[in-house]
């Protein structure tokens, strides 16, 4: 294949490295001492050396990539027929002490992280000009710090975008609880170290800072930018330094910049150890992403999340609009909501069942009963007007209490969605109106035909006693005398005179 037509196929990224012991400009630290992977007394063979790779097997298609340690080309591999990305140490690095070691040590961490989320590695050799290289898989995408920037040049950021680059740092979170259930912490997760590919993959990159459990601490691994405290300090990482790391990404997302704004190494690394974070300014964000965001960056790692895995499902329920949904409880003929209040949030029940009901003149009319699984409360949260029935439990209830702002950070992720519960849910009340107007009629029709059977049989031409029939009518039924009264009295066909007490047919003139 032409190493033009290859070159033609940019945007195309792969992991980059630093120089050991040599901060780069934007503070990346050095990559940690080789994989204790290598000692047979893990029960592993002894590893091999890397051996030259065949003459003219890669086939160079131009320059990809760079970092502090190497550099990165598309190459065609002859042998299996694709294209690759083909890693290698700098010239000017490649005698210098530990680099090599550091490169090796890099491409087999990789190569024993097997994740659809981490770069697979191919192959290891040596070049014909005798560098090591490393041959993985060529990713075509752009960065997530690319994909940050460009929402951030637009006025307001769509709550869609968010919700796709959350995607994207969900996916962060599976590869680094794979690598922490490996003994192996990343120590550098930051959107440039995240690529999203053309077709949604997503790769977590840069794994040359990494470190394994029970390796001895160094002080200042990874961006200081950054980087969480006890990296700054050199007191140790374990799982939840990386929970910075992708706290400090979504910081990011909702900030446009790093969370140590810094003008230099020095005073990002002085940040970092005490670590001086400025709560993000981000209105148009979804309700409750920056809380999730600086629990996550928290300065103590036992305020943080526990995981990865325990992050990434905080993200995932966040994303679903599921997160810390209060539980509440109702014994038997409890009242749960009451027709007319002002709503701030719906109900979802658990267990038990409820009864549904709405008032007409005094009477309630039920409309539905809810058991399990079943919903209410939320026609008033969609709208923003006041509950539009009451419900009361019918048996011992439990129900999961869901917030507006869960329904603002949930349904906003999909506001075309909302856009279309809501207008369901105006038809819905305007049914139920029409429903329970009819009801209110045909109750009332009812009660004035008995008024007049009344009359017609016992009455006189003077009249019935009012305040007797509107008793009797009553008598047995949901209404009060004065419900009834207040019905008799809209009926054109009769004639009443409350202060007489008297009610009778209405005569045509």
């Amino acid at each position: 294949m032409p190493a033009a037509g290859l070159a033609a196929a940019r945007p195309l990224h792969c992991c980059a490295m630093s120089a050991p012991d040599e901060p780069s400009p934007q503070g990346d630290c050095a990559p940690t001492q080789p994989s204790t992977r290598a000692d047979p007394g893990d029960g592993q063979p002894e590893l091999m050396d890397p051996a030259p790779l065949r003459d003219g097997r890669f086939v160079d298609a131009g320059r990809v990539g760079e970092g502090g340690m190497g550099v990165v080309d598309a190459a065609y591999d002859r042998l299996l027929g694709r294209t690759v990305a083909l890693k290698a140490i700098r010239p000017s690095l490649v005698d210098k002490k530990g680099v090599r070691p550091a490169f090796l040590a890099e491409a087999r961490l990789m190569a024993e992280l097997e994740h659809p989320a981490i770069v697979p590695v191919y192959d290891v050799g040596l070049r014909e000009d005798g560098p090591p290289c490393c041959a993985m898989k060529l990713i075509r995408g752009r960065t997530l710090a690319d994909r940050i920037g460009e929402a951030h040049r637009e006025r307001t950021i769509p709550l869609e975008t968010y919700a796709s680059l959350l995607g994207a740092i969900l996916k962060v979170c599976e590869a680094l609880a794979f690598a922490h259930s490996k003994g192996v912490f990343h120590c550098d997760v930051k959107p440039a170290n995240v690529i999203v590919g053309e077709y949604g993959e997503v790769y977590l990159l840069d794994w040359g800072v990494a470190q394994r459990a029970g390796v001895p601490p160094r002080k200042g691994v990874g961006t200081f930018a950054y980087m969480s405290p006890e990296q700054a300090l050199g007191t140790g990482v374990d799982a939840r330094s990386d929970v910075f790391g992708v706290g400090a990404t979504i910081y990011e997302l909702l900030a446009d910049h790093a969370p140590y704004p810094a003008r230099s190494s020095e005073e990002a690394i002085a940040m970092a150890e005490e670590c001086r974070i400025t709560p993000p300014e981000c209105p148009d964000a979804p309700p409750g992403l920056a809380d999730l965001c600086l629990k996550a960056l928290a300065k103590d790692p036992g305020d943080r999340y526990q995981s990865a895995d325990e992050l990434r499902a905080e993200l995932e329920a966040f994303l679903l609009g599921t997160r810390h949904h209060e539980v509440a409880r109702f014994p038997a003929g409890g009242l749960i909501c009451r027709e007319g209040e002002s709503a701030d949030c719906a109900y979802v029940v658990v267990s038990g069942e409820c009864e549904v009901y709405r008032e007409r003149d005094g009477i309630e009319h039920p409309l539905r009963r809810i058991g399990p699984g079943g919903t209410f409360g939320e026609i008033a949260v969609f709208t923003g007007s006041p509950r539009t029935a009451s419900v009361r439990a019918s048996t011992e209830v439990v129900v999961q209490v869901v917030k507006r702002s869960a329904f603002d950070a949930s349904a906003g992720l999909n506001s075309w969605v909302f856009d279309f519960v809501r207008t369901l849910a105006d038809r819905f009340v305007a049914r139920d109106d029409e429903v329970l107007t009819l009801r209110s009629e045909q109750a009332s029709a009812e009660i004035a035909v008995r008024a007049l059977a009344a009359l017609a049989s016992h009455g006189t031409a003077e009249g019935t006693p009012y305040s007797a029939l509107c008793a009797s009518l009553a008598a047995g039924s949901p209404r009060s005398a004065a419900d009834v009264a207040a019905v008799l009295e809209r009926r054109d066909e009769l004639a009443i005179d409350a202060a007489a007490d008297r009610i009778a047919v209405r005569r045509e003139p």
